[in-house]
């Protein structure tokens, strides 16, 4: 009888009739050698045909966008169709993206050309999960996303479907908005959740949408995140909606060159000021700042609130000692005013990881800056507890011999290099980077103190040669690893050879002042 009837409309060339009833389409994952297949009545085996998905597409750290796709379509029995090729599907769709809209049949009437079509409203589609996801950065972004939420998740077994909430911290947005331990979380803003890469709001969103199932039933949950939150998840560093983001980092970079330390002062210079109280500020800041920079790295791979406290300690205890050694002196006004301005730049970084992240340890700095632009993400790396100093270290603090102010000059270089420069992960050009910029800036404080402009200039050449050859390999897909090593092997060739003539020239005469590495 459909068929009469498929007939009778369809005697018209080009007209279409709408006697197809579409009732299912599936699977709803779909990779890219799945097979759709159609469900309903009224289909005419053999006969060829499209279907028409025009909808929404949402996914993980990206805004909905519009799809509209034709796929080659089969009736195979009067009850279902199948379109075989779904790869166009699965490409639009990966890595992680769900589609919502309308799925529409159209096949060949019996008369040339004739179509009959059906539509169903409401079908959901999604990708299957690839490895890519995680390979694009989806992961780490949606790690720090939970954090700054305050709960955990993990994925529930592949039959189940879904991730499970294993904890929410008491007090967290998550917690305030009503996500419970042992949700299971169906949907992330529209799109299926598998794993925690789906927990990546879109650009510029300042809220993220849970559908989650509690007790057989679905609820659905809005957590309140805030544009600093969702900034730290990566996405967006250039969208209109992130100036304030931008603006801090710009203040942090004013008050790195209008202080001291921009103008590459030594830090006994600022902090361990020749003034009244001299060696008790440097007693109390060393003490309390060196303290705390040991602290780091080992709370770095322990998960306690301490890594908050031991990064406060070393932002706050650049002057803990003003009120008790301030005398009525202008030079020590001075000295303390000079102090407190070389701190800013370390309180104003801190505060932008803690409004990113919602926390204060190395990792949350890696985090707040996984984002940022490629000038950032090229010196991450671990080495710079090591190599930066040079760049700080020298002057009176060394050649004096005051270990305290030694101390503290290591530690204000490490902290300043990693809220400055990012955390670490990116291997061997990330060493080389790092070596090279320290020594580069530390030929040209060699060459001041010493009047070595020429070895200066030497290890200069040097250390961009280093990082040019480097690039160009990685520009070329060639394997920078194993140039690394060698690469810094000759740019600290470069530099003790440049300390090593200046020493000599200044022999009797002139008293060399460089980095007690040398």
């Amino acid at each position: 009888m459909a068929l009469l009837l498929a007939c009778a409309a369809c005697g018209r060339p080009g007209s279409r009739a709408a006697l197809l009833d579409v009732t299912e389409v599936g699977p709803a994952r779909i990779g890219g050698n799945d097979a759709l297949h159609v469900t309903g009545t009224g289909f005419d085996p053999g006969r060829d045909g499209t279907a028409e998905l025009d909808g929404m597409v949402f996914a993980p750290g990206q805004k909905p966008r519009a799809l509209q796709l034709k796929l080659d379509l089969r009736a195979i029995s009067p009850t279902e169709a199948e379109a075989a090729n779904t790869r166009p599907l699965a490409s639009a769709l990966s890595p992680r993206g769900t589609f919502h809209g309308n799925f529409t049949v159209h096949l060949e009437g019996h008369q040339p050309g004739t179509t009959i079509e059906g539509t169903l409203p409401g079908v959901v589609l999604s990708a299957t999960p690839s490895e890519s996801s995680d390979a694009s950065g989806l992961r780490s972004s949606a790690e720090a996303v939970l954090t700054a939420a305050g709960f955990t998740v993990e994925p529930t077994a592949e039959d189940e479907g879904g991730v499970l909430v294993r904890t929410v911290a008491a007090g967290s947005r998550a917690a305030l908005a009503g996500l419970r331990t042992d949700d299971v979380v169906a949907e992330v803003d529209d799109h299926v959740a598998d794993d925690v890469e789906d927990f990546v709001p879109a650009d510029g969103a300042t809220a993220m949408r849970l559908t989650v199932e509690r007790n057989s039933q679905r609820v659905a949950i809005q957590i309140d995140m805030g544009p600093s939150a969702i900034a730290s998840s990566g996405a967006g560093w250039f969208d209109a909606g992130h100036e304030l983001r931008w603006a801090l980092l710009a203040f942090i970079a004013f008050l790195v060159l209008v202080t001291p330390f921009g103008r590459f002062y030594d830090p006994a210079d600022v902090v361990g000021a020749r003034s009244h109280g001299g060696y008790v500020r440097r007693m109390a800041t060393a003490a309390g700042v060196g303290t705390a920079a040991l602290l780091v790295p080992a709370l770095h791979v322990i998960a306690t609130p301490l890594h908050t406290a031991a990064l406060l300690v070393i932002c706050v205890a650049t002057d803990p000692h003003i009120l008790g050694v301030l005398r009525r002196s202008g030079s020590a006004w001075v000295g303390v005013g000079r102090g407190v301005a070389s701190a800013l730049p370390l309180v104003a970084a801190s505060l932008i990881t803690l409004l990113s992240v919602g926390r204060l340890d190395a990792g949350a700095v890696s985090e707040s800056q996984s984002g940022g632009p490629l000038a950032w993400a090229m010196l991450q790396d671990p080495v710079l507890y090591l190599l930066f100093p040079w760049a700080f270290l020298g002057g009176r603090a060394t050649h004096s011999g005051r270990v305290l102010d030694t101390v503290h000059a290591v530690a204000r270089a490490a902290l300043i290099a990693l809220l400055f420069l990012g955390g670490w992960g990116i291997g061997g050009l990330g060493y080389l980077s790092f070596g090279a910029l320290a020594a580069f800036i530390s030929s040209f404080r060699l060459g001041r103190h010493t009047g070595g402009n020429t070895d200066g200039a030497y290890v200069a050449v040097v250390s961009v040669g280093a990082v040019v050859v480097a690039y160009a390999r990685e520009m070329v897909g060639a394997e920078t690893t194993g140039a690394a090593p060698a690469l810094l092997v000759i740019t600290a060739l470069g530099f003790a050879a440049a300390a090593f003539r200046s020493r000599s020239a200044a022999r009797g005469h002139t008293q060399l002042v460089a980095s007690p590495l040398l």
